[in-house]
């Protein structure tokens, strides 16, 4: 059995759409679903000047060397500019992953330098409103455009160095390995240690009642 291939983000709308608009940005956000550490949304905003960055792809589809290594291109690019911005474990605990999530891209999309004339946002309308004329939702649209993919690429790699520093705080929980995500053994860390401050504490219930055997 051949193995499945997932086509890459298309840069043809992004392309095409130069014809029309100067300034093009993509918004992605990472970590809804972890049980630790921030959600962090990452903003890619490009020009005429950008030159397409190949083998970009959802972010989850490619390995860290991948990412770090597109993430250190995108840094150096023309015609390029980006931003992340966060909404801390404690925030979404009082305000819930929705609106904390749309707390995090707003403030990547004012940390931003310029600002976009367009703006492709991964996820559905009701994610997140921006002082912007022209903005466009799409589900899975880190898997259909370059410039998502960018954004998703970006939050992603900020988010696990995040978390790399605070494996060597809580070391117990190995969030170097897990990125704060619900692994078994992660969460075994959890009922074995309890949580730290920097868990989610209303992700934490079904966690809580577990018994180790």
């Amino acid at each position: 059995m051949k193995a499945r291939v997932q086509k890459r983000p298309s840069y043809l709308v992004e392309y095409e759409s130069f014809s029309k608009y100067s300034i093009i940005a993509g918004i992605d956000e990472v970590g809804r679903g972890a049980l630790a550490g921030p959600v962090v949304a990452g903003i890619v905003a490009i020009t005429k000047q950008y030159k397409p960055i190949p083998r970009v792809h959802d972010s989850k589809q490619l390995t860290v060397k991948q990412r770090e290594q597109i993430f250190e291109k995108l840094r150096r690019a023309g015609g390029a500019l980006w931003a992340v911005g966060a909404a801390s474990n404690f925030e979404i605990d009082r305000l819930g992953i929705r609106e904390a999530t749309k707390r995090a891209m707003l403030r990547a999309y004012w940390q931003l330098d310029i600002r976009p004339e367009l703006v492709f946002v991964d996820g559905e309308k009701s994610v997140i409103k921006l002082p912007v004329n022209n903005v466009y939702y799409f589900d899975k649209g880190d898997e259909k455009f370059h410039v998502i993919a960018l954004a998703s690429i970006v939050a992603k790699v900020v988010r696990d160095r995040i978390m790399r520093r605070y494996s060597a705080v809580y070391p117990k929980y190995r969030f170097s390995q897990n990125k704060g995500y619900g692994t078994e053994a992660h969460q075994r860390s959890i009922c074995a240690y309890g949580p730290c401050s920097l868990h989610r504490q209303t992700f934490l219930k079904k966690i809580a009642k577990k018994t180790i055997k």
